[in-house]
């Protein structure tokens, strides 16, 4: 199974949640996944928070990428019907 890192982002000036999938890194398993988060954070965070310099919020996961894509559609339904 493919594992992704995903960035769940809470921006400052509406609430709104966004997340961020970072396309150049995948594994092969949740494990490698975690423990390049938990090495590489501090530096992943930075690099977000000069992305996004309005997030107020932000969650760092591993997540398969069946349920990377249903977060997706999940996100997506959520701001068509608002």
């Amino acid at each position: 199974m493919l594992w992704i890192l995903i960035a769940f982002i809470v921006y400052s000036e509406n609430n709104q949640m966004d997340m961020k999938i970072n396309t150049a890194l995948k594994f092969n398993n949740l494990q490698s996944c975690e423990v390049y988060v938990k090495e590489y954070k501090s530096i992943l965070e930075q690099g977000l928070r000069r992305s996004f310099p309005e997030m107020k919020e932000l969650s760092l996961r591993c997540v398969s990428g069946e349920d990377a894509k249903k977060f997706h559609e999940k996100l997506l339904k959520k701001r068509l019907t608002k």
